[in-house]
């Protein structure tokens, strides 16, 4: 079953960001953290991201892009994410 959405998280506070995600289970809390305040337009849109990657949506998917090659690359539900490790394929 999905986490339940956070309280209404604010832009200005990212230890509660990284609360949430770290009870979530996020191993990488601080970073992902980083990544949806930096791309959350609002405090609303802050908590629903919060919430989805919470509930165990991938990163990109929440964000809608993910880092490959330098590059952002846009991700969307059913799109495999292109990830670090196979850099060195492309």
């Amino acid at each position: 079953m999905p986490s339940p959405e956070p309280a209404e998280l604010s832009c200005d506070d990212p230890a509660s960001v990284v609360t949430v995600l770290r009870e979530a289970g996020c191993v990488f809390a601080e970073d992902e953290a980083r990544v949806l305040l930096s791309s959350a337009r609002d405090a609303a849109e802050l908590t629903a991201m919060v919430g989805r990657r919470a509930a165990g949506l991938p990163l990109e998917h929440v964000v809608g892009w993910a880092a490959f090659c330098g590059r952002r690359i846009t991700v969307d539900p059913g799109v495999f994410v292109p990830r670090r490790r196979t850099e060195f394929l492309a």
